[in-house]
């Protein structure tokens, strides 16, 4: 085992020092590139960048806009053989990329479509997420004897050895880029104060817990680009963690070899000394199945002791709420049965209360609350019952304003300002979600807000020093599992959690998300995981990802060596970046998230107030809709017979689309069209992602150009050939300014 300490960088890191220029006008910069490629010797004339292989980007349509700008698209792979024909037979203006697997089915889909284009397939792209296994290697050499004037573009590689091998067996262009792992959307974030945060929520500033229990600042929050993903369950958790199959966490590594059974578990929560501290260490998500999740059992909370706050109750009055047992009670007992409410006897003339409905039967429950209510606010309650719901009332603005504060339903929470030490308080809050809860029993609890359930496993963590089991049970919500939790399934500073990889990775790549954090450990807790942050400025290398930057220039300088070319793809989130890539010395570059989003993508476009999704484009969501429509908004609809036909009238586009929306493979709308529906032993983890809708590509398109063409000129080249002879690079703490937005 070896460790790179020498400093790595992503774009994100640097910028590109301007040099005196003769150039006086971005109009004068030459953008195009010819290649003469080593193996298949075609010859490229055209600006070198490419739309991902990706389900959303990599489409017919934006193959055909994009060619408009001098530029290419790598398709995805799940078209069918047919419609890959019929395309392909088309004349194209520049190259389109076929993209494939290493399997059996593709290689032979691959011959099939070769054989039947007029000219044969001339481009083709090899891509697979580890670039590293000899079976991928051997497969290059395969297609290459198979096809020899075929330009083979390859990868993925992060190494200038790995980039001279793919080279050697044939690629004339190696794909560069491993990801260090990202987070989806919806990923809980444990912050300081004992909430949490949607990572897509977390701000530069705010405060996490990492791996030691210590709150750390977060330096960044950022969009990493589209990747695929997978989820695993942890037991102490009530939603999966979604992330990429890449991504570390800190777990405890039983190397069973198999995935973990209930007893190798159970063996280790009673004897936790079976997992010595050599055994923690950071693996990434697709191999945890034979691993043990870890939660810190000492965390530093940023919180008071106790809270003090008075509420205004009129005209010089005020009413002070202390922390205690019975205002937890309170608060616990609202969060499950309570509601405000107002009463209006006219335009100036309201009455406004709050509500607490509790069944009429639980009458050790009424009295606990109206003995708090009392004690807390000085007055008694209103005490009314009907039916089998008894109501309790406690009438006055300052209350209606204090408890409208944690919202309804599912969007029910505690405000951050009533979290605290305080111990009684915190029993009292405990006592009040249990008895507030009509599922309860049996040591569980239960409520429809994951927040409210989130609640719940931190009191209990402060009560008893360990998070309850979690689950989420159909038709009921979130679950959590009080009662046996006690420090037998501790060891040596953490919580032993049992983890369940989902299986699988996600067909569809979708927004992923990441946090740069002030900490040693460059670690946070996700979904009561421990997790490495995939992004520090000194990285040290563990080889699962590469600083994009650093990857680039050690790639390119091994390509260009044997006469091979490089492809940058992955971490470019800023038109600059596209600028950085090719001043690193990348041939190409191939943008994913950068073209979500756009007209020409695969998805469904939000129309109105309605939120109408409908397809731009004739695929799965046409099919499973029965609708779509064309690159001139022309209407196509499956009529009774089956078949597609024009209709005019079924739906008005005039409207501005707001946003694009698109699926993840383990959703329940993928099940339903893939899979016969969700199987009875999982639930639909997969997300449906709404990016913004950015219009035509080709805006998009001439934003990335111009910035290309600026770039050349500050650092004096008048030819894309030119900037990476010209570059240097300045390392930076902060690349933009973030005054008016992160744009």
């Amino acid at each position: 085992m070896r460790i790179i300490n020498e400093p790595k960088y992503d774009f994100s890191d640097c910028l590109i020092l301007p040099k005196r220029s003769s150039i006086n006008s971005r109009k004068n910069v030459d953008l195009q590139r010819t290649f003469v490629f080593k193996h298949s010797k075609k010859t490229y004339t055209g600006f070198p960048l490419l739309a991902a292989n990706m389900d959303h980007t990599g489409t017919f349509q934006m193959a055909v806009e994009m060619a408009t700008m001098g530029a290419s698209v790598a398709l995805h792979k799940h078209y069918g053989a047919d419609e890959l024909i019929k395309f392909f037979n088309m004349p194209l203006a520049v190259p389109t990329f076929y993209s494939m697997g290493i399997g059996k089915a593709d290689y032979d889909k691959f011959k099939k479509v070769h054989k039947a284009v007029r000219d044969g397939i001339q481009y083709v792209c090899i891509d697979v997420a580890n670039g590293y296994t000899e079976a991928f290697v051997e497969f290059i050499s395969k297609v290459r004897d198979y096809a020899p004037d075929v330009t083979i573009m390859a990868g993925n590689v992060v190494t200038a050895e790995m980039t001279e091998q793919l080279i050697i067996s044939g690629a004339d262009i190696v794909k560069v880029g491993i990801g260090g792992g990202c987070l989806s959307a919806e990923s809980r974030i444990l912050m300081s104060n004992g909430s949490y945060k949607n990572i897509v929520d977390v701000e530069r500033g705010d405060y996490v817990i990492t791996m030691t229990g210590e709150p750390a600042k977060v330096l960044n929050s950022f969009c990493t680009g589209f990747k695929s993903v997978t989820s695993i369950w942890n037991s102490h958790f009530h939603t999966p963690l979604t992330l990429t199959p890449d991504h570390t966490c800190f777990v405890g590594d039983l190397d069973t070899g198999d995935t973990l059974s209930p007893t190798v578990f159970d063996d280790v929560s009673k004897n936790p000394e079976n997992l010595d501290k050599s055994e923690q260490k950071w693996m990434p998500a697709k191999d945890i199945s034979h691993a043990v999740g870890l939660i810190p059992n000492n965390i530093k909370w940023d919180l008071p002791e106790s809270f003090s706050y008075k509420l205004s109750a009129g005209e010089n009055t005020e009413v002070t709420i202390n922390s205690s047992h019975e205002l937890g009670y309170m608060f616990g007992c609202y969060i499950g049965d309570g509601l405000p409410h107002t009463l209006y006897y006219g335009r100036d003339d309201e009455q406004c209360s709050v509500i607490w409905y509790i069944n009429k039967l639980n009458v050790d429950t009424i009295d606990k609350l109206c003995s708090s209510v009392t004690f807390v606010t000085g007055q008694e309650p209103i005490i009314k019952t009907t039916g089998s719901t008894t109501m309790v009332t406690l009438p006055g603005a300052e209350w209606y304003n204090l408890f409208v504060l944690f919202e309804r339903l599912r969007d029910k929470h505690l405000p951050s300002k009533y979290f605290c030490l305080d111990v009684g308080y915190l029993k009292g809050l405990q006592s009040g979600l249990i008895d507030s809860d009509v599922h309860s029993g049996a040591g569980t609890f239960v409520n429809q807000s994951p927040a409210i359930v989130e609640l719940f496993g931190w009191v209990n963590y402060q009560l008893h020093g360990s998070y309850p089991l979690m689950k989420t049970r159909r038709g009921h919500g979130c679950g959590s599992y009080y009662q046996n939790v006690n420090n037998d399934i501790m060891m040596d500073g953490f919580q032993i959690t049992k983890q369940y990889p989902t299986g699988g990775t996600e067909r569809f790549d979708i927004p992923v998300y990441d946090l740069e954090i002030d900490h040693s450990t460059h670690s946070f807790i996700a979904n009561n995981m421990i997790v490495h942050n995939s992004v520090c400025t000194t990285r040290k290398i563990t080889g699962v990802g590469y600083p994009q930057l650093s990857a680039v220039i050690e790639t390119a300088d091994a390509a260009h060596g044997l006469g091979g070319l490089i492809c940058s793809d992955g971490g470019h989130v800023l038109p600059g970046d596209v600028s950085k890539a090719f001043g690193a010395g990348a041939d190409f570059v191939m943008l994913g998230g950068m073209l979500a989003g756009h007209l020409e993508c695969n998805g469904l476009v939000t129309f109105g107030d309605n939120e109408l999704l409908i397809p731009t484009t004739l695929n799965q969501y046409a099919i499973d809709m029965g609708v779509y429509y064309d690159l001139e908004n022309l209407c196509f609809v499956i009529n009774n017979a089956g078949t597609w036909e024009r209709s005019d009238d079924y739906f008005d586009v005039s409207g501005h689309p707001s946003g694009m929306s698109f699926y993840g493979m383990s959703s329940k709308s993928a099940m339903n069209i893939h899979a016969n529906g969700v199987a009875e032993y999982r639930a639909s983890e997969g997300k449906q992602v709404v990016v913004p809708y950015r219009g035509s590509v080709v805006n998009t398109l001439r934003t990335i150009m111009g910035g290309v063409r600026s770039t050349c000129t500050y650092t004096g080249s008048v030819s894309l050939k030119e900037l990476s002879k010209r570059t240097t690079f300045v390392i930076v703490h902060q690349t933009h300014n973030t005054v008016f937005g992160d744009e």
